[in-house]
């Protein structure tokens, strides 16, 4: 079954249909997880409500921009002390990935499939002070992105989605990494100056 919730308050939130995804995302993404997620109850609505796929997307998406923008205020705030639990190596690579690429670096994680970690690029885009007109668009794009993958395999696979994404994961995650690759290498091709 899609939805694995241990606590009863996770039940109740799944129970209040849209508002409660919406809620479930954002608390899962404001750094407090919960079992069973909100990929879970997105394509077990999905499945069971599909009249509504643009509205539980859309909850998703949102709840998780929200979620997100929260840890990414407590990094701007002083999220430091967090983000030194870190190797020394691993914070300065995220603060530059952040600082070069921005929009994309944070797009793309926020896109990419659970279980990448999100947490360290929203803390590190907080402590770097990315822009928030940078910081929420690249975000709710991405999630947008995710959220519609997980509707539609909702929708078109039912109760065994998760068994069917969990199969083709590792094949799911090569084509995201080309795509990232090529997205990279246009962004360099277009921005090298005419000879």
């Amino acid at each position: 079954m899609i939805l694995g919730y241990a606590s009863q308050w996770g039940q109740y939130l799944a129970a209040l249909g849209i508002p409660g995804l919406f809620t479930v995302a954002l608390i899962d993404s404001a750094a407090i997880p919960i079992v069973g997620g909100p990929e879970s109850l997105t394509m077990l609505m999905a499945w069971k409500q599909p009249a509504y796929l643009p509205w539980i997307v859309l909850a998703g998406a949102i709840g998780a921009t929200l979620g997100n923008f929260l840890f990414y205020r407590f990094g701007r705030a002083g999220g430091g002390l967090a983000f030194a639990r870190l190797a020394p190596g691993r914070q300065e690579w995220l603060k530059r990935q952040v600082t070069r690429h921005g929009f994309w670096a944070l797009f793309i994680c926020v896109a990419l499939p659970p279980p990448f970690p999100t947490k360290p690029l929203m803390l590190a885009a907080g402590i770097v002070r990315t822009p928030a007109a940078v910081f929420l668009p690249a975000v709710l794009a991405g999630r947008l992105i995710r959220y519609s993958a997980l509707g539609y395999a909702g929708f078109r696979f039912g109760d065994q989605a998760a068994r069917i994404i969990a199969a083709n994961y590792p094949s799911m995650l090569l084509v995201l990494a080309v795509l990232v690759i090529l997205g990279l290498l246009g962004r360099r091709v277009l921005r090298r100056p005419p000879a």
